[in-house]
């Protein structure tokens, strides 16, 4: 008779414990862009920018209290 023998780790739990590292590696290289973006006021990524030559626009006039209501298809005149 012959004994077989067992591997020391499956296929299965050689792909989880790899998947779990990949997830780990992108987790951190997530955590390490995120904090070297937003060190510093040069590297900021948002739609703003907090440098001093910096552009802005007065929203205040232009806001809306109501969305303005369509008109009725009745009242539209059409060309004769």
């Amino acid at each position: 008779m012959s004994e077989t023998q067992k591997a020391p780790m499956s296929r299965r739990d050689f792909l989880k414990i790899a998947g779990l590292a990949g997830a780990a590696i992108q987790a951190g290289s997530l955590i390490r862009g995120g904090v070297a973006a937003g060190s510093s006021s040069e590297t900021y990524t948002g739609w703003e920018s907090f440098n001093p030559g910096t552009q802005s626009f007065n929203r205040k006039p232009f806001e809306m209290k109501a969305a303005p209501t369509p008109r009725s298809a009745k009242s539209a005149a059409h060309p004769t």
